[in-house]
């Protein structure tokens, strides 16, 4: 099962125009923001983007921050942008909003979340994403899979990712055609460290389709491009802790059901590494730094 991508798949259950606690959220006309206190504070000016790159010369101050190329969905194509172009800080709510007015509210509206932040970490030399949404959520899963929106996703209020470039990915994969050669460009990693994602997976949905469509516990996710598509790819395990994922076609704006069987086999050994690479980094941590030679 999937959930759409966090940064893509964790986000692409928000879809209701209710709040979270019941009451209307505000329009795309209102031109305030939901402050971290749940009030609202006006922002003409505000560009929603406080960023900064480094570079050789030192730390270089972003304002601006451009959708990605290939990403349909507005809202997906400033989060993927964030990744693309290596940037760290925070964007909130106000260029989310931009987004969504200038280029189409999409199945993901920006009514949720206050801000998303990526920072590094010093001490693990990879970088961390940090999604702040209004409050915890349950909402229904927008993008359809034969016909049917198959049930609700629910999160953390707070949800914390770990990020690794893995870059260039290929193998040899058999079908019934013969070999062919999969290639997996500008693979980035992401594994859940703080919080929760979970896909509930209607009744009568997973009655149909059987072990296909489980519920999910989210672990990790993908972004990755083939063939000149890009993908986004959520990884987890059903209740039985048998490892389930789904792909969204970020082009396309839609979830791919069957998933590719090279997509799978990505998505597992992706899985593997993120899951490794967590322990170790979990065992560095309590054993405390190295004593000085």
């Amino acid at each position: 099962m999937t959930a759409g991508c966090l940064l893509l798949l964790l986000v692409a259950g928000l879809t209701s125009v209710q709040s979270p606690s019941g009451g209307n959220v505000p329009s795309p006309a209102d031109t305030s923001v939901q402050s971290l206190s749940g009030g609202s504070v006006p922002s003409p000016a505000d560009s929603g983007v406080r960023l900064w790159q480094d570079t050789s010369q030192g730390r270089r101050e972003i304002t601006t921050l451009a959708a990605a190329d290939g990403v349909s969905n507005p809202v997906l194509g400033v989060l993927v942008s964030l990744i693309d172009r290596d940037l760290y800080g925070r964007v909130s709510q106000v260029r989310l909003r931009q987004e969504a007015q200038e280029h189409g509210e999409g199945r993901i509206p920006w009514k949720y979340f206050l801000w998303i932040r990526r920072q590094p970490i010093a001490e693990q030399h990879h970088p961390e994403v940090t999604v702040r949404f209004l409050s915890a959520l349950a909402v229904p899963i927008p993008y359809a899979i034969l016909g049917y929106h198959p049930g609700r996703m629910r999160t953390s209020q707070r949800v914390v990712v770990d990020e690794w470039p893995m870059g260039d990915w290929s193998w040899k994969w058999e079908d019934e055609e013969g070999s062919q050669l999969f290639v997996a460009e500008q693979v980035e990693l992401f594994a859940l460290r703080e919080g929760q994602v979970e896909i509930d997976v209607d009744g009568f949905v997973d009655w149909i389709l059987g072990g296909r469509l489980d519920d999910i516990r989210i672990t990790g996710m993908l972004l990755f491009s083939h063939e000149g598509s890009r993908y986004g790819l959520a990884f987890g395990y059903n209740p039985e802790g048998q490892g389930r994922s789904g792909v969204l076609d970020l082009g396309r704006d839609k979830i791919l059901f069957p998933p590719p069987k090279p997509f799978l086999s990505l998505g597992r050994r992706m899985r593997s590494i993120a899951e490794a690479r967590q322990l170790l980094e979990s065992q560095q941590e309590k054993a405390g730094p190295a004593p000085p030679r």
